[in-house]
């Protein structure tokens, strides 16, 4: 049946066809695109959102969000369909309902069934994230719990749970066992685990390929901040601070676990969903002086020397070809030598399954729809965005509320 006339002309054809059906596979596509690139800008939206509450400063914090999408090489799964955006998405929004507690903004009960339901959106994604997210999200919001009516607990832990058994509904589904995650399924590559923790933990922070100095540098302080914190907080806030920075430690230990981790995607994948939590905690530190803001400063201004590129080239065409191409020594260099080059040429470097994904700049990311993708309209979106930041950061009601929420953003110290 046909779902929208802006398909009928694919509906109006037989769909036995493979033609036809090859062209429905790529509206598909083309939608599976528009989802993805729209949960990017809600992600940067409320990371934008979160800092206001943490900061107190709306022009500071707009401008910070932009380092998030453009400093983080978070624009690159913006720029694809990977799963790891939609459950940065969910941790983002995670993120903005713990700052407004801390800010006295929400009351307890409404964090409590708000946080349930994105620790849960953020497992549906990720299976791996749930015992980490939920163990931090729990300790974090404690003082919110303990003032929460018991059914509201109930309510809360009942739709936590409703996601989890999605999860294991799908788990089932593809291995057979609901513990066991859908990605061990058998037409994958198998699962195992190397052990090397040390050599993967080094690589995760600092490789030239997919570490967080060179990749997200204001992530990686990010640690070194929640250092400090643990150090420099009492009681129930320095416990928040250590359960915080221990189920990122062990989810990323956990990762480097797999003998897999480093070989697909854009710098450190696994750990995009954690980017939002990350990134604010990385602009705290340095908002907040804990290091001098010179050397803050300068990490936001190396994450977007490196990553700028992927506005203009597509990434996918060079990860395919690191080692491979002498263009291509390793990705940061092969994007800005692609970038470069269609400057130049009208076309980057790089392997690609059609001429049409070489182009720069590349203002859209659905390569796969073919001559039916508008070209324009990557870009449009794009700007469309970074309007709604605008208006999120100068709308004088929303200003009004920056200053409100400020006596309350002490509350991370």
């Amino acid at each position: 049946r046909c779902l929208s006339d802006w398909s009928s002309d694919v509906c109006s054809s037989d769909l036995h066809d493979p033609a036809s059906l090859a062209q429905l596979t790529e509206y598909a596509k083309a939608g599976a695109s528009l989802t993805f690139a729209l949960l990017g800008g809600i992600a940067t939206v409320f990371v934008f959102l979160a800092l206001t509450e943490l900061l107190g400063d709306r022009n500071r914090s707009w401008w910070w969000s932009l380092v998030f999408l453009l400093g983080t090489g978070f624009l690159a799964y913006v720029k694809g369909a990977w799963d790891v955006l939609p459950a940065a998405t969910s941790v983002a929004v995670l993120a903005w309902i713990v700052a407004r507690f801390l800010a006295h903004r929400d009351r307890a009960t409404q964090a409590a069934y708000g946080a349930a339901a994105a620790v849960g959106a953020a497992s549906l994604c990720r299976y791996t994230l749930l015992p980490f997210v939920t163990i931090g999200a729990i300790i974090v919001l404690l003082p919110a719990l303990k003032s929460v009516p018991r059914r509201h607990l109930a309510g809360a832990s009942l739709l936590l749970f409703a996601f989890v058994l999605i999860n294991f509904a799908f788990n089932v589904l593809r291995t057979g066992v609901f513990w066991r995650p859908g990605q061990a399924a058998p037409q994958f590559p198998a699962l195992h685990i190397t052990w090397s923790y040390a050599l993967g933990t080094t690589g995760m922070f600092f490789g030239l390929s997919h570490g967080l100095l060179f990749f997200a540098p204001i992530c990686l302080l990010a640690y070194l901040g929640a250092v400090v914190y643990i150090v420099r907080s009492s009681g129930s806030h320095r416990l928040a601070w250590i359960v915080g920075l221990g189920s990122t430690v062990a989810y990323t230990v956990a990762v480097c676990a797999l003998h897999f981790w480093a070989q697909l995607g854009w710098g450190p994948r696994y750990l995009v969903p954690l980017f939002p939590v990350l990134f604010l905690v990385g602009v705290i530190t340095i908002e907040r002086r804990l290091i001098p803001r010179a050397i803050g400063y300068a990490l936001a201004a190396l994450g977007l020397l490196t990553q700028l590129p992927l506005a203009l080239a597509n990434w996918h065409a060079i990860v395919v070809v690191v080692g491979k191409d002498p263009r291509v020594p390793d990705p940061i260099v092969g994007l800005w030598r692609s970038a470069i080059h269609g400057i130049i040429h009208g076309y980057g470097i790089g392997s690609a399954g059609e001429a049409r994904a070489l182009e720069v700049p590349d203002v859209w990311w659905w390569h796969m729809v073919g001559e039916h993708a508008p070209h324009i309209v990557g870009l449009l979106v794009l700007l469309a965005g970074f309007a709604i930041l605008i208006w999120l950061a100068s709308s004088p009601a929303g200003v009004a509320e920056a200053s409100r929420s400020a006596s309350g953003a002490s509350e991370l110290k």
